[in-house]
């Protein structure tokens, strides 16, 4: 694994590390270095960085935007249930807001995903449970 490191949008040098074994134990390792997030996804490994999503940009959820009941806070951020959308991934930002739980509204990013898929009489629907960063 090569990683630039320096200033963003510039590579002073690189850092190359060597890390062996299986493939979930490499990702592990590479995750407990800090400051990235590892993980695979369709067979690509993603590393980001753990206080910014994935895809640079958070996702509104709101009672308007499809936030099925409250937001429950957890010990480790957030967990939500919403309308099914195609924007949601693992590593991606939700930016809650709730009337009624006004201690829930922040900034979170996805660290897991449960789908709730139904048949045509029922909506589908996401839970993630999320990180406030």
């Amino acid at each position: 694994v090569a990683l630039g490191v320096g200033a963003p949008g510039a590579v002073d040098h690189e850092l190359v590390l060597i890390i062996t074994g299986g493939k979930l134990k490499q990702v592990e390792a590479l995750g407990r270095m800090g400051g990235v997030n590892a993980f695979i996804d369709d067979d690509k490994l993603v590393v980001k960085d753990v206080t910014a999503p994935i895809n640079g940009k958070s996702q509104l959820l709101d009672k308007t935007s499809g936030m099925v009941g409250l937001p429950e806070i957890t010990e480790h951020g957030v967990k939500v249930k919403y309308l099914y959308n195609n924007e949601s991934a693992i590593g991606g930002a939700l930016d809650i807001r709730s009337e009624i739980n006004p201690a829930a509204n922040g900034v979170y990013i996805i660290y897991k995903l449960s789908f709730d898929l139904a048949n045509r009489n029922n909506q589908f629907y996401l839970t993630a449970e999320a990180k406030r960063i």
